[in-house]
């Protein structure tokens, strides 16, 4: 099934049939992605006098799960992710469908420093000048096992605050990437990074968020893509997500 979408002054097509799921799930058990330190997700049967549970004995199968977004899986964010009036993420608010670039990037720096995403770094792949609302960046290298790392206390890359504010000036809405936070790990709360890509001063300013933990496999080559940006609708700061991407065929 081919999908022609508006980009700019043109319309381009996207192949659905070839979807890919950039999101990582929440798996219970220590085999998981997770960051921040938090324990690995987990399952229960409800109850009711007895164990909601097939296996012991009940009609149905009846769980409850315990998770932390930000810790746990690929999850969408806004600017009430640090603020005290934790208002949850206006879902009618966000574009189902969106054209997306996807590049990938090294972080700079070595010797055991805090690495960095760049402004430099954005600006030599980004493409200037398009109606491009959506940006997914791949940190390098990208082996399958991020899937299943624990980021805590490891002291992964982050953004600086001038690159996010590149990518705010040039119209990105909305920022995908595969880090569990765009700011450093340790850095006593100031979420510079967060601040000034997803501030909001005024209701006429369109909505903006950070999708983190996504996963984008080697085989999928930077350029262009439709995104499908889907949201468990659950009220919260930073809701679960699942983006999916769908390469451009043509014109």
């Amino acid at each position: 099934m081919i999908a022609r979408f508006s980009f700019g002054n043109r319309i381009l097509k996207a192949d659905l049939t070839r979807g890919c799921d950039v999101s990582l799930p929440a798996v219970f058990g220590p085999e998981g992605c997770r960051a921040w330190h938090a324990p690995p997700p987990q399952e229960q049967p409800l109850q009711y006098g007895r164990p909601a549970a097939v296996a012991q004995g009940f009609p149905v199968n009846s769980f409850e799960f315990r998770l932390a977004p930000h810790s746990h899986c690929t999850h969408t964010e806004w600017q009430a992710h640090y603020l005290e009036d934790r208002q949850p993420l206006p879902l009618k608010d966000m574009p189902v469908w969106m054209p997306a670039l996807l590049i990938s990037v090294f972080p700079f720096g070595d010797n055991g420093a805090q690495k960095w995403i760049r402004r430099q770094d954005l600006k030599a792949l980004f493409i200037e000048g398009e109606s491009i609302k959506a940006i997914l960046v791949r940190t390098l290298p990208n082996p399958p096992s991020k899937g299943r790392f624990n980021y805590s206390g490891s002291h992964p890359p982050a953004f600086q605050p001038e690159a996010l504010k590149y990518l705010r000036d040039q119209g990105i809405e909305h920022l995908l990437t595969d880090l569990p936070s765009v700011d450093p790990e340790e850095d006593e709360g100031l979420l510079n990074a967060h601040k000034i890509f997803l501030a909001t001063k005024y209701p006429s300013e369109p909505l903006r968020t950070i999708t983190e933990l996504i996963y984008v496999p080697d085989s999928y080559d930077d350029g262009l893509y439709l995104l499908n940006l889907q949201l468990a609708p659950i009220p919260g700061d930073a809701v679960p997500s699942r983006p999916v991407i769908f390469p451009v065929v043509g014109f």
